[in-house]
């Protein structure tokens, strides 16, 4: 009988140290966790931004002869400049006339002196610029607009600010647009005047904003740090979800990108709802689960009880 209880005790001994020596199941690895966006299309707005000043109206300044030829030659067309220079030679007579008239310093109209050619004892010949002169009464905004902007500029709609009132806007309407670019800046010269006739403060600085339908096409806009590229093309990685449960698993796919403003980028192509990775992209990997943030879980939730 002894030796059976003894055999039974080892038995037990001999077990309970196997179990000791079982390993632990290792523990469940942590999701990853995302941060998405949620595709929605719309009729999105490419908006551009111009700095610029505040100027007087080129068209009055240039009828008295305040604003030299090469100006005009930099604004105007081929058939303005042409009738510029008839003007210019038929002025000719009149100034051989009327030179001791010039004497006298005779401003053509009342306004604000906004620079001074000449200093005091000068000796100056006749018809040489002394001041320039600008009218209070028609301001206008002049901007210099880039030469990859020229074609879509002026189908936008626009909108000025003052630095001095960044938070007041108003709308304003495009008078000129140079046909040819500044040879130092390949830019092109756009003046525009206030909808509403208004005072502005000549020399200020003004932030002119162009906003353009971008795409005929409904389009989204997601933060530009979603963008991959899959085979050298532009490619997003979006969640398939799983059902109720607040997980899913990362897919490539790809994208049509219709431009880029800021830190952002307007695309299509994914159907609405897909959840878009925004974050981390480059450490993504084709079927890799991953959780969704605490407000993405609630809200899916919602939805699967709906």
């Amino acid at each position: 009988m002894k030796g059976a209880v003894l055999k039974t005790s080892v038995t037990v001994l001999i077990a309970t140290l196997l179990c000791a020596c079982t390993p632990d199941k290792p523990p469940a690895e942590a999701l990853r966790l995302v941060r998405t966006v949620e595709i929605r299309y719309d009729q999105a707005l490419q908006t551009s931004r111009y700095t610029g000043s505040v100027h007087s109206r080129y068209e009055e300044l240039k009828d008295d002869g305040a604003v030299s030829i090469a100006d005009t030659e930099h604004t105007e067309s081929e058939a303005v400049r042409a009738q510029a220079a008839a003007e210019a030679e038929a002025r000719k007579l009149e100034l051989a006339r009327n030179r001791l008239k010039y004497t006298v310093l005779r401003a053509s109209r009342s306004g604000v002196v906004t620079a001074v050619r000449s200093e005091v004892g000068q000796v100056v010949a006749e018809g040489q610029p002394v001041v320039s002169i600008s009218d209070h009464g028609e301001p206008e905004i002049v901007v210099d607009v880039p030469e990859d902007h020229f074609a879509s500029f002026t189908k936008a709609r626009y909108k000025a600010l003052l630095a001095s009132a960044p938070g007041e806007t108003f709308d304003v309407v495009l008078r000129e647009l140079s046909q040819q670019a500044t040879p130092q800046t390949r830019t092109y010269r756009a003046r525009l005047k206030p909808v509403t006739p208004r005072a502005l403060p000549l020399g200020a600085t003004a932030t002119l904003i162009a906003e353009l339908t971008a795409a005929e096409m409904p389009v989204a806009v997601i933060p530009a740090s979603a963008i991959t590229q899959s085979g050298g093309q532009p490619a997003l990685w979006v969640v398939r979800r799983a059902g109720a449960e607040p997980v899913g698993t990362v897919e490539l796919i790809s994208v049509v990108v219709h431009g880029y403003r800021n830190d952002q980028v307007l695309v299509s192509g994914p159907p609405p709802g897909e959840l878009v990775v925004t974050a981390g992209v480059q450490k993504m990997a084709p079927g890799l689960k991953v959780a969704l943030p605490a407000s993405r879980r609630s809200e899916t939730s919602k939805q699967v009880a709906r």
